[in-house]
């Protein structure tokens, strides 16, 4: 997957080596899955478009491939219960109303080399775009854009939607400067903070002790028999 650590001359600012190029950074959005970019902790996120298009952005599968320079990674699950309270009880009573789940992830992009910025930050503007919505053919009709997210194991093509998607700088972060004026190559911060919104929305009927966790191959060993207790 490239070696960014190997001995190059620095001098040379417009050095590409394919030996010191990150091959995750450089790809491009892909059409379709591309094993070869599997890090080893598999990070990437599928796009869904409803119909497909020669125009790249409504392919109907856009595969998204980040290194998994992950910060921080939550996921939440909430019951919501009715509360009803009756006349000479204390404690009200309690009826079930709904389930949610929010998954909350933050990872940095990184440019090791210049060969990596303008693919990265073409990755992290189809994601940032995925909040936004996808039209039918004459433009009449709004629709929401769908993903699938894979983060390891844990979550695995998960189907959903990204509620948000928030980028930030830090001071510590350098910025190309492009002394050479190089028309392609243009002046962003090499390193930037993403954090990421994904609300889940299962290709199951959520239940107790159904897979929400790991892929579906894991899933024979979650369904086990309790232990019985002997008196």
């Amino acid at each position: 997957m490239g070696n960014p650590g190997s001995r190059v001359d620095k001098s040379d600012v417009t050095n590409s080596s394919s030996d010191t190029t990150d091959i995750v950074n450089k790809a491009l959005v892909k059409k379709g899955r591309d094993n070869e970019l599997v890090d080893i902790i598999p990070f990437d996120i599928e796009v869904i478009s409803p119909d497909s298009r020669s125009d790249e952005r409504y392919w109907t599968n856009n595969f998204i491939y980040f290194r998994a320079h992950l910060d921080s990674f939550s996921d939440d699950y909430t019951g919501n219960w009715n509360e009803t309270k009756y006349i000479g009880r204390a404690e009200p009573m309690y009826t079930y109303d709904g389930f949610n789940r929010s998954v909350s992830f933050a990872f940095k992009i990184a440019a090791f080399s210049r060969s990596e910025l303008l693919p990265l930050y073409q990755k992290l503007n189809f994601l940032a775009s995925s909040t936004a919505p996808t039209y039918n053919g004459t433009g009449a009709f709004m629709r929401g854009t769908f993903s699938r997210l894979t983060i390891g194991d844990y979550l695995y093509q998960t189907p959903g939607f990204f509620s948000k998607i928030g980028i930030s700088w830090e001071v510590g972060y350098p910025w190309e400067i492009n002394l050479e004026n190089d028309t392609e190559l243009p002046k962003v911060p090499h390193i930037l903070n993403v954090d990421c919104g994904f609300t889940p929305v299962h290709n199951f009927i959520p239940a107790l002790n159904q897979p929400f966790i790991m892929k579906d191959s894991f899933y024979p060993y979650f369904k086990f028999k309790s232990d019985s207790v002997s008196g």
